[in-house]
């Protein structure tokens, strides 16, 4: 999506949470439903340039610092509850730099 292209994911998976069906891209479940979706994109130009717009579109949309951010979070709240997984500290990450414009 963030190359402009409109994709076909699975009903399964953390994948089609950011897919909006037939709009910027596809979601699919079964073999037959991959199928009629490449095929429209295949078949339909305008169809398929239409909904690369929108999938570019809602990939710039996307606020990524703060989904990184909530998904580490998630994870720390996680490991609160799991002693087996111990992340590093966030704030002594590469990623935690990163994020915060300084340089690696």
């Amino acid at each position: 999506m963030a190359s402009g292209l409109p994709v076909i994911v699975s009903s399964k998976g953390a994948s089609s949470e950011h897919v909006q069906n037939q709009i910027n891209g596809f979601i699919a479940t079964t073999k037959e439903e991959f199928v009629e979706s490449l095929s429209k994109l295949l078949i339909f130009e305008d169809f398929r340039k239409d909904m690369a717009r929108q999938a570019l579109e809602y990939a710039r949309s996307l606020d990524l610092k703060k989904s990184y951010l909530d998904y580490l979070n998630a994870l720390l709240e996680f490991s609160d509850t799991t002693p087996s997984f111990s992340p590093l500290p966030f704030e002594n990450s590469l990623l935690f730099a990163l994020l915060n414009g300084v340089k690696a």
